[in-house]
């Protein structure tokens, strides 16, 4: 929310850098490093862009231009009454730990990415579903004769098929994979959610008195009314 005598640019910095985030998040978790000027038009300039694709870690690069921006947008002004003062620095405090919330929920997918079934785990898997399939035949043979190629194939289909599904999506970020999570899709959704507090915050900016007058209509309205 914009409140008077804030930094209207530094705002804008902030929503920019949350879009950034997420941007930043979906091809941090697929193991790229590019970023697409397409994908962030409007949002980052060129200049900005490179700097993160060159950062270390371009998710918390982005959450700390983000904070810079709110620090910058509500931070205690010269000549500010202490209302205000207060009321910027509750607003940054809540902001910064929505903040928060986004860099331990990036970092949960990060630990889902990093870690992987032990080798071991794998190896004997594997080992055991190969013998067990191979040993098939020999065993059923004599009571199933021609059914047993049906059995085998039907059993080691299932049960191959169910390793192949935990090794698919063991880490669910990649673009190329149709069983992987959707993170174009929901990039785009955040991005359009940002878009739409934006949008409405303008037209409560430029509408107060009608928002105002209806906030006072249902604040006034009684508990058998509603």
């Amino acid at each position: 929310a914009n409140g008077k005598g804030r930094d209207t640019e530094a705002l804008d910095d902030a929503c920019a850098w949350a879009c950034a985030f997420v941007v930043a998040s979906k091809q941090f978790l697929r193991g790229l490093r590019e970023i697409s000027a397409a994908e962030v038009a409007g949002i980052l300039s060129e200049e900005d862009r490179v700097r993160v694709e060159n950062a270390r870690h371009p998710p918390l690069y982005c959450v700390s231009m983000c904070r810079r921006a709110l620090m910058k947008a509500f931070g205690s002004e010269k000549g500010e009454s202490t209302s205000e003062a207060v009321r910027g620095e509750s607003i940054s405090r809540v902001l910064n730990s929505h903040l928060d919330y986004l860099i331990l929920n990036e970092a949960a997918l990060e630990r889902l990415r990093s870690t992987k079934l032990p080798m071991i785990y794998v190896i004997h898997l594997r080992t055991f579903l190969c013998g067990y399939c191979l040993s098939m035949p020999f065993v059923f043979v004599s009571q199933w004769q021609w059914g047993t190629i049906i059995a085998v194939a039907s059993v080691s289909f299932a049960l191959l098929g169910i390793e192949g599904a935990a090794t698919e999506c063991e880490i669910p970020f990649l673009p190329d994979h149709a069983n992987h999570l959707r993170m174009d899709q929901y990039v785009g959704a955040c991005i359009l959610s940002i878009s739409s507090i934006l949008a409405w915050d303008e037209r409560m900016q430029s509408e107060p008195a009608s928002l105002g007058a209806r906030t006072a209509n249902m604040s006034s309205a009684s508990l058998e009314e509603l």
